[in-house]
């Protein structure tokens, strides 16, 4: 029941008021507030016939029980209280107990005062086959079921027959229906009053019953959990409950040391803090002792949530952009950024192009592990942070045993060329340990390529100076926008011509989509003066009857750069849908394509996010491809896709 001590005169005129209204009929209370505790079936030793139950209210306010009603009391009948014999109250007070007895002097004191309040002689308890006791709010056994105890067939769960030991009910919390809730009497324990003829009572009529076993209160702290630093709040305990006593006491902890002594009493006030959330706890002590303890966290705003971004690994000689994130700034507060290098080759190895930045970008200058912590503070002192790992590998085209080749077009004689040649390579194998290069124009014309392919760029007059032997590790770079829409990258090749046999493929074959490049091994004698192209086998007219063919992506994995969904409809398709999702199914994005439409996105690559732009974590995901037909609607089969 809830701590409701200091409202108890305030209760004592709505009782007064409601008994005005309702008459005889008293006032309905909560099932489970008032119980039956203790039942002498078996009389005193004076008389068998000396029968009597007790009542308990659990409550903080007095209860009435005029008009009231108790079925089975006489032997499966309803005895009405209002049509006993006398009183010398129908009140309950708050924690207190009542006597319905057969007579008003069957249990009195030491003293010889009656502790009987309600007396009838109708009272008739059967000893064998009791069934029920059911106590009602209102007359003739009707209204609502207060309490229920036994059960409607066999024997009483409790009592003593032969040394007239009463029933009594171990906890008043726990239903009066459990045989496991009543034990006898326990003299040793406790008894007291006497019965008509001067003999010890083995019970407890107005008292608390020898086996009697108290629950602990449920404490519990209302107010807010968030706060601005410095800003005072209340907490309050009030809604705290004990359902058969009454809290008795309140301590609190409000600095989160784990010691009671900061406050008392049923509300505290607390100064919000400024930085780090703090512990408050409360533990409440009943009438009985028992405790019961609660805790909860004040979190000062913002709470802010700090995000470093995903570990990755990068190459030597390249950056990448960290994706700090800040989240939780409702109320766009000024905040203070900054990154911080927690591990790494040396601290003046690495460079960020602005600290201040969530994003900044990172240039690394030798190899290794480097551990980057982002801070975010707020000017009340609330501070976040988050890490991330990024890997720098050795670019091969710096190793001692590698030559990276700087092809030369136009008057760019630098490797940044590469944007206009399209062209790069780097010597992986050979016997000389000369440095050499490699130099090519592009082609405006040259052999024809007889294949079914594009060809999108060539070069010619590929020379080799200063190395006869060996094996380049050529690249070329091309124009994803330039590809025809029933091109895919992921079927790119890499082609060099040999007058005497024509077109030929090179080995190792790998397609870069992320970095719009396609690698392959060529010999060095094969390049000399050899023209060189990038070709794919155009499919536009292709038909393709496998639904699984209708969508396919690349790359797979997703690199951070996003990718390219291609889409093979079949003419008479009328466009569709597709669609990304978790692995537990829920959908995470959609998109409409149109009938004509052969790739998404039209222009550049999607970029991992969902429906409402937040960007998806890596991992499995699943897509497919909703298809419209004329009349009907197909579905492909789930593909994997996987996110770095």
């Amino acid at each position: 029941m809830s701590f409701r001590r200091r409202f108890y005169y305030i209760h004592c005129i709505l009782v007064i008021f409601i008994v005005f209204s309702l008459g005889l009929f008293g006032f309905s209370e909560e099932s489970g507030d008032l119980v039956i505790t203790e039942i002498a079936w078996m009389g005193t030793p004076a008389s068998y016939s000396d029968e009597w139950i007790e009542l308990y209210n659990s409550t903080g306010s007095p209860v009435d029980v005029t008009g009231w009603s108790l079925f089975g009391a006489s032997s499966g009948e309803c005895l009405n209280f209002s049509a006993a014999d006398g009183s010398t109250t129908t009140v309950i007070e708050p924690y207190d107990y009542l006597i319905y007895g057969a007579h008003q002097n069957d249990v009195v004191t030491e003293t010889g005062t009656s502790l009987v309040d309600i007396w009838d002689s109708t009272i008739s308890l059967n000893n064998s086959s009791p069934g029920e006791l059911i106590l009602y709010d209102s007359g003739n056994c009707s209204g609502t079921v207060v309490d229920r105890i036994n059960q409607p067939d066999g024997p009483w769960f409790a009592g003593d027959n032969s040394e007239t030991r009463t029933m009594e009910r171990v906890n008043c919390c726990e239903s009066g229906t459990d045989p496991d809730n009543w034990k006898d009497n326990e003299p040793a324990v406790n008894s007291n009053g006497l019965d008509e003829d001067g003999n010890q009572i083995k019970g407890t009529p107005r008292e608390t019953n020898s086996v009697h076993q108290n629950t602990p209160p449920v404490p519990e702290i209302t107010g807010p959990t968030e706060c601005s630093p410095g800003e005072e709040i209340q907490l309050d305990a009030a809604n705290s409950e004990d359902c058969n006593g009454y809290v008795e006491s309140f301590r609190w902890d409000l600095n989160g040391d784990g010691t009671y002594d900061d406050a008392t009493g049923e509300s505290v006030s607390l100064v919000c803090p400024k930085a780090e959330p703090v512990k408050v706890s409360l533990k409440v002590t009943d009438n009985e002792g028992g405790t019961g303890l609660t805790s909860t966290s004040i979190e000062p705003d913002p709470p802010l949530d700090v995000d470093a971004g995903r570990d990755r690994s990068i190459k030597l000689g390249s950056s990448t952009r960290l994706k700090g994130a800040i989240s939780g700034n409702e109320s766009g507060n000024p905040v203070d950024t900054r990154w911080e290098l927690l591990d790494g080759p040396g601290t003046a190895s690495w460079n960020v192009d602005d600290t201040g930045r969530v994003d900044p970008i990172f240039v690394p200058e030798e190899p290794g592990t480097y551990k980057l912590k982002l801070v975010v503070s707020t000017e009340g002192g609330i501070s976040r942070s988050d890490e991330v790992t990024i890997s720098v590998e050795n670019n091969p085209a710096v190793e001692e045993d590698k030559f990276e080749v700087k092809f030369i077009s136009g008057s760019d004689r630098s490797y940044d060329g590469k944007s206009e040649t399209r062209l790069k390579a780097e010597i992986v194998e050979s016997d000389d340990r000369v440095r050499g290069s490699i130099i090519g124009y592009e082609l405006e014309g040259g052999p024809e390529f007889n294949l079914s392919e594009a060809t999108p760029l060539s070069f010619r007059d590929l020379k080799v100076t200063n190395l006869e032997t060996g094996v380049a590790r050529v690249g070329f770079f091309y124009d994803p926008n330039k590809l025809d829409p029933s091109q895919r990258e992921e079927d790119l090749g890499l082609f060099y011509y040999r007058p005497e046999e024509g077109w030929l493929e090179a080995t190792d074959l790998t397609i870069h989509p992320s970095q719009n490049c396609v690698t392959g091994r060529i010999s060095i004698s094969d390049l000399k003066g050899t023209p060189l192209t990038a070709a794919v086998e155009d499919s536009s007219e292709s038909s393709i009857d496998n639904a699984d063919d209708l969508v396919v992506h690349g790359p797979n994995p997703v690199s951070e750069d996003g990718c390219i969904f291609w889409f093979d409809l079949p003419e008479e398709a009328k466009g569709g849908k597709l669609r990304i999702y978790a692995v537990d199914g829920k959908l995470l994005y959609e998109t409409e394509i149109s009938e004509d439409q052969r790739r998404f996105p039209v222009d550049d690559r999607w970029k991992p996010a969902d429906i409402h732009a937040n960007q998806l974590n890596k991992g499995l995901y699943f897509y497919r491809l909703i298809v419209n037909y004329p009349g009907e609607t197909h579905w492909t089969e789930v593909k994997k896709l996987t996110l770095e």
